[in-house]
């Protein structure tokens, strides 16, 4: 199986408006795919991307490590600002030094990781673990339901087992009401996550 999300999430660069807004893209094993990776996996190397063109031309680099190690690309969905990454890279220190541990080095992806820039509106990952879209546009019918009352659903973005709606944020209590009336499972909603943008186990 293959999963070449590139084309999918390459427009979304044109959206970028300011010239220190960047997103950012991982390589990464995975610990349910390596026993020996820890829990968090093992990130084979990042990635800052501010402009589309660039993004493609390294569609060759990231797809041969993903390959050679047995890894995904992952690509984190809402952009960051280098000046807002800045402060949360020394509170970051701060903490580090304050805790006395030995991981500053992890401060850089870490502070990418948890700061998205504030000046867009927030998007979310749906994740589905299934592929049965009559099953999937009934959450996204509550979706719809759910306050504000704006077009929430903007992009699909398939993974290994399902796919992954992006949408922006919604009324989460109100879509808890509305799947109980509607007798439908819980799903995963994740508010500030990567999505898959490279995977092959084609050995």
């Amino acid at each position: 199986m293959t999963i070449d999300n590139f084309n999918i999430v390459a427009p979304w660069f044109d959206n970028l408006s300011d010239q220190g807004d960047f997103f950012f893209v991982q390589v990464m094993q995975r610990n349910k795919e390596k026993n020996n990776v820890g829990s968090g996996g093992y990130v084979i190397k990042d990635y800052h991307f501010f402009d589309k063109e660039t993004f493609l031309a390294k569609k060759e680099e990231i797809t041969t490590l993903c390959k050679a190690f047995d890894a995904r690309a992952y690509f984190w969905i809402n952009p960051r600002n280098c000046k807002q990454v800045q402060y949360e890279i020394i509170r970051e220190a701060l903490e580090a030094i304050e805790l006395e541990t030995h991981k500053l080095f992890k401060c850089v992806s870490k502070a990418i990781g948890r700061k998205r820039c504030n000046r867009y509106k927030s998007k979310w990952i749906l994740d589905f673990d299934t592929k049965d879209w009559s099953l999937i546009n009934k959450y996204l019918d509550l979706v719809r339901k759910c306050r504000p009352n704006v077009s929430k659903t903007l992009y699909y973005v398939p993974t290994v087992n399902g796919i992954h709606v992006i949408t922006l944020g919604f009324d989460l209590e109100q879509f808890k009401q509305e799947l109980a009336i509607a007798k439908l499972d819980n799903i995963d909603i994740h508010k500030d996550n990567p999505t898959v943008l490279y995977y092959n186990n084609e050995q």
